[in-house]
């Protein structure tokens, strides 16, 4: 292609602003269907019964209702810096797994609620063919549990 230069503009740049029109950005919240209701309960399920074996273990302090993706994130750094101090603690471990277990249960929420039931259905499928691998055992407790069925 004998490219020598790339040049990257964004809409705010003196010399594109000019032409950039401006645009208007509408929510419309809708409804979930019975079934997806039925999906996100699933998902819910999953995440409240991880978060309750975090709590049992002394992992979690905060009430499990009001556990944000922020709080996850959090949870999981200090997880690891623990284990690397500890590495023969086993219920660390476990920890560091649930957390992530629940952070893609989070994600799969994420995914039914604002992008609908093919882009969780693709997560899900990815999530599961990961899971064949034997070192991936986080994906394949998710996948078991809320693996999508396929027509």
């Amino acid at each position: 292609l004998f490219i020598e230069e790339i040049e990257v503009r964004t809409e705010t740049d003196p010399d594109v602003s000019p032409y950039v029109q401006e645009t208007e950005l509408e929510w419309i919240e809708v409804e979930l269907t019975k079934e997806l209701k039925q999906i996100k309960r699933l998902l819910e399920e999953i995440s409240k019964e991880r978060l309750q074996r975090l709590k049992k273990w002394g992992i979690l302090q905060k009430n499990i209702r009001y556990i944000n993706k922020r709080d996850l994130l959090l949870m999981q750094t200090d997880l690891h810096k623990q284990a690397t101090q500890e590495r023969t603690n086993f219920t660390l471990w476990q920890s560091i797994s649930l957390v992530a277990e629940i952070i893609k249960v989070q994600h799969a929420l994420e995914l039914l609620e604002t992008q609908g039931v093919s882009s969780l259905n693709g997560y899900l499928l990815k999530l599961k063919s990961q899971s064949m691998s034997p070192r991936i055992v986080i994906l394949r407790r998710i996948s078991s549990s809320a693996g999508p069925h396929e027509n």
